[in-house]
């Protein structure tokens, strides 16, 4: 049996099905990060984690890739999107499909929040 962490990835509890028609439903063409995934036993398994500054466009590129469901949290500034995403990768990277560190945004030099993080 496969070993998954089902920790907390700051997006809170609620989940949804991945389809064009809930992400129309649910998600704003607004900047955050998202998590696709499945349930297992009583928690949301994440197995992509990403950003974006439409949402609602990332998570339909996403639609029919193989991930049952997605969560999601709006965010504001960039470097907070950023920090995130690094953060959520660092969490669950032994279980992620993606297994590239995020990239930093065009033009920025930022360092990964994980102090000593040699993953770039």
């Amino acid at each position: 049996m496969d070993e998954f962490d089902m920790g907390e990835l700051g997006m809170g509890e609620r989940y949804y099905h991945l389809t064009e028609s809930a992400v129309d439903r649910v998600v704003t063409p607004e900047r955050g990060n998202y998590a696709l995934g499945f349930l297992r036993d009583d928690g949301f398994v994440p197995r992509w984690v990403g950003r974006s500054t439409n949402l609602r466009g990332r998570l339909k590129d996403h639609v029919d890739e193989g991930h049952p469901l997605f969560k999601f949290r709006y965010v504001g500034p960039e470097r907070e999107s950023f920090d995130i995403e690094c953060a959520n990768y660092h969490a669950f990277k032994k279980q992620l499909v993606n297994r590239v560190h995020p990239r930093r945004p065009k033009g920025q030099r930022w360092p990964c929040p994980l102090v000593g993080c040699r993953d770039w």
